[in-house]
Order: structure tokens, then sequence, then C-alpha cells
């Protein structure tokens, strides 16, 4: 248990690390365009520094002064910010993620060398971008700016950002769309408002106290049912043994889960018997040599149908010639997750070799009253059994357990999906501010002109609505594709549906829109002359 425990910690830093890197390669894109973007702005200073005698090397410096200072201070504010994000992960985890998440190599490998190369860039970028432009023309506000990278590697790389964003929206989409398919299917039993304790290890006369313990929990009122079995729906059976049918020719074993049950369990747990009937305290032999059939058991030992299954015979492994007659065939029932498909289990009250015991107690209760209940059921068990502990448990949440994981991977897929939008916006805002930059007097001349606002926010948009349009084309079967291999790990398991593909794209068209409307104003706001005499 501990190394798996050991493996499962190792599997989720991975992970997080995986999609960091994934973040970080999206931010390195915003934080390039950004550079340029301001060196664009600081053209004019930097030629009037060149005009006083200044070389590359000493523009480089003075960069490198300042972006250090301002590398330092992200530094620190990316240490907050991962403390607080691994501490989150660690809280949904439940697991002591933290000092492992420092300890790794790969962890520090990263932060220093992206703070070094940042500041590298930040330093570097701004006099390599403008190392070609002509010192006079930018002095006179007559640089032709063509954007430093050129017009292809940014379309390139917001491409790239959407394509990240709109991948990681539809696997969020996906996760919990799975995850409330899961849910909500029927699971062929009843789970609901069942309480559940661990019977005591054996002691003298204990088949006696355990039947006096059952009914005296029976006489309660707020008890609607009672029975013992050797598992409950949600846990592995113990015991899975090699079986075959009777008069087999060719004597094949069949591996089954063996399941022992009172007769009380399949109304209890609303199992439903499509042919034959339940075990009867009243009939020795289904104490002795009976069994019950799922509908997979059934099919295993080759029985066409519930009629030919029905008073048929199968030998259990260990028990020699022994028959054990079919009594009945029930539906098949998730005794296990949905992720998995169904098992054959064969129910019998019988004991082999007395081992397979009765470990748990299940009591279909009012939950309005499940306090009492408890309360009563522990005094009962006390006095039954004094010196064991009394642990008990409500089914549904026990079960639940199951999507534990599942769970946990869409939590950190949906936080990483709102940081990647985040980032996203972060670097539109960072494309279209350059973007103003370069046409502010485009959108002066066209206000004078007669163009209204929103004719003047559909031409800034468009080309960020081409973007989108690729990147939706490459995302769309990426994204198809790792969801589809992600669900191929679950036996029943939802579709697809070409809807979180459309919401994916307009989540970002809209993000889009919105981002680039809104810093548009200010420019389409101003006076069109102020704008137009602005050097």
């Amino acid at each position: 248990p501990y190394e798996r425990e050991a493996k499962g910690s190792r599997r989720t830093i991975d992970f997080i690390v995986i999609i960091a890197i994934i973040i970080l390669i999206v931010g390195w894109i915003n934080f390039i365009n950004t550079i340029v973007s301001k060196a664009m702005e600081r053209a004019g200073e930097i030629s009037v520094r060149r005009i006083a005698g200044a070389s590359n090397g000493d523009l480089i410096r003075q960069f490198m002064v300042e972006s250090l200072l301002i590398n330092l201070f992200a530094l620190l504010v990316s240490f907050l910010f991962m403390i607080i994000v691994i501490l989150a992960f660690q809280k949904i985890y439940a697991e002591n993620i933290f000092y492992q998440f420092w300890q790794r190599r790969l962890v520090w490998q990263l932060i220093l060398g992206t703070s070094a190369t940042g500041m590298v860039i930040s330093s570097v970028i701004p006099v390599l971008v403008l190392k070609g432009a002509d010192t006079a023309a930018v002095l006179k506000n007559k640089m032709s700016f063509r954007g430093g990278m050129g017009e292809i590697p940014r379309h390139a790389l917001i491409v790239f950002q959407y394509f990240a964003a709109m991948v990681l929206i539809i696997a969020t989409i996906t996760v919990h769309k799975q995850l409330n398919y899961m849910r909500s299917m029927d699971l062929g039993l009843g789970i609901d408002q069942t309480l559940v304790f661990k019977t005591p290890a054996k002691t003298d006369h204990y088949d006696t106290k355990l039947e006096t313990l059952l009914q005296s929990l029976k006489k309660f009122t707020e008890v609607k049912t009672v029975t013992a079995s050797s598992s409950i729906p949600g846990k592995s059976d113990a015991f899975v043994m090699s079986n075959e049918r009777e008069s087999d020719p060719l004597q094949a074993t069949r591996l089954c889960d063996m399941l022992r049950v009172d007769p009380d369990f399949i109304p209890a747990y609303k199992l439903s018997l499509l042919k034959g009937r339940n075990f009867s305290r009243d009939r020795v032999a289904d104490k002795e040599s009976a069994v019950i059939l799922t509908q997979n058991a059934m099919q295993l030992f080759g029985f066409k149908n519930e009629e030919e299954a029905v008073n048929g015979a199968i030998h259990l492994e260990g028990q020699g010639d022994k028959k054990f007659m079919v009594i009945g065939v029930v539906k098949d029932f998730h005794q296990l997750s949905p992720k998995e498909a169904f098992r054959p289990i064969v129910l019998t009250m019988f004991n082999p070799w007395n081992s397979m015991d009765m470990q748990f107690v299940s009591l279909k209760i009012n939950a309005a009253s499940s306090k009492r209940i408890i309360a009563k059921a522990a005094e009962q068990f006390g006095l039954l059994f004094p010196g064991s502990s009394f642990d008990s448990f409500f089914l549904d949440d026990y079960f639940n357990e199951q999507y534990h994981n599942d769970i946990k991977y869409g939590s950190i897929v949906s936080m990483f999906t709102w940081l990647a939008i985040l980032i996203v916006c972060l670097g539109i805002f960072g494309v279209a501010s350059f973007m103003l930059i370069k046409r502010t007097k485009e959108i002066a001349i066209r206000k004078i002109i007669g163009a209204g606002a929103l004719q003047i926010l559909g031409l800034l948009n468009v080309n960020f609505i081409k973007c989108v349009s690729i990147a939706f084309i490459l995302a769309a079967p990426v994204a198809w594709y790792a969801m589809n291999a992600w669900l191929q790990n679950f036996s029943y398991r939802t579709a697809i549906g070409w809807w979180s593909f459309m919401l994916a794209a307009c989540i970002t068209i809209f993000i889009t829109l919105v981002t680039v409307s809104v810093l548009a104003m200010k420019t389409i706001m101003a006076n069109p002359v102020k704008s137009l005499r602005t050097e």
C-alpha cells in the first residue's frame, strides 16, 4: 500500500509538472510578444541614446539591469503563486506533495532556467528588434512598424495560445461530462440511505451473536431492512474462485467473484431477480448447495438464457463433485464503479472452508434519523461484542470514493484551464496593444472619413478571429484524440459531443472580442486630430 501511495504521489507531481510546462510555453509566447511591443514603445528612447553615443552593449547592459530587477520581483511573485497552487493540489489529493515537489531537480531547473532566459530575452530583444531601424525615421515617427518578429511568426504564436486554451477547455468539459455520466448511471442496485458497519473478528458463539444482533436491529422502527454479506458494493470481493459448469465435457473453469449473502441481501439492495427465486431461511438446501448467478456469470458458464440456467448446476472450486443448484438469475449490477465492466458474480449462502465470513452489516434507514440509528446500533453491537470497535459509514459516500482520482484530475484540469484562459487574455492584451500602437493613426483616419466604432472594432478583431479559426481546426482533432484515449480507461463512457468543441470555440471567441474591444475603446474614443498629431 505504501508503494502504491508513493507511486500515486509521483504521478501527481509528474502530471502537475507536465501541464505547468505547457502553460509555461504559452506564457513565454506572451512574454516575447510583450517584449517586442515594449521595444516598439521605447523606440524613440533607444534612438536618442544611440545618437548620444550609446552602443548596443551599453543598451543591453541598461536593459539587463532593468530586467534583473523586474525578473527578481517576478520570481518572488511566482514563488508565492507556486506555494498557493501546490497547497491547493495537496488539499485536492490529500497527499503530502509539497516537499516532494520542491525536492525535484526538474522544478529548480525550470525556475532558474526561466528566470535566466527571461532576463536575457528582456535585455537583448529590444535592442535586436530595433537594431536595423533608421534612427532618423524613428525620431520623425516615420518608422514602419513591421513588428520585429514578422506577421507570420506572431500569428503562429497567437494560434498556439488559442490551440492550448481550446484543448484544455474541451478536456475540462469531457472530464466533467464523463464523471456526471458515471455518477448518474443505473448501477443495477440501490445504495442510497444505507448504513454499513463492519462485523468484529470471530469469537465464541460468533454466528449466534451475529444473528441476535441482526434480529435486534430489525426491531427498530427506523430501520427498513437489515442484511449481512461478505462484501458490499464499492469493494472488491475477497473471494475469487475457479468454478465449472456441471456436466461440462470440456471441464472448463470459469473465474467468478464469490459473494456470500443472506436472504435479505437481494431485496435490501433492490437487485432485479430475472428468473427463479431468492434464498430462503426455511430451506436447508439453500444454505448448503444453492447459488444465484448474475447475467454475466450465467453467460460465462455457457447457459443460453435464464430459463436454462435455473435448475442447472455448477461445481465450486475445492468442493469436489458437490453440485450447487442455480435457483435464480439476477440482473447484472456494478459491484465496483462503472469504470469497470460487469463482473461475473456467484451469490451463495454457503461458506466454503468456513472462511468466507459475513464481514459487513447493511441497514436501510431513514436518513432523517441516521444519528439515532447509529447510536442504537453501536449500543447493541457493544452489548454482544464488548471490546470490539464499531466502524460505520454510509455506503453512497464509500462507493463514490472510487471516483476520487477522476474527480481530482477533473479539478486539476479545470484549474489549469482557467489559468490558460488567463494567460491567453494576457497574450491577447499584449498583441492587441502592439497592434494599436501600429494602427493608431489608421484608426484616426478611418474615424475622420466616417467609420463607426463597431466597424473599427470589427476590423481590429478580424485577424484574431482568423487565428481562432485556424487554432480550432488544429485543436479539434488533437482534443478528440486525447480525450478519446482517456475515455478508453472506462468500460462505460460518454460520447465526446460536438457541442463541447463549439463551446470551446465560442468561449475563446468571446474572450478575444471582449479583451480586444475593451483595450481598443480608449484608442477609438480618442480625438482623431490629437491622434494624428501624436509623435
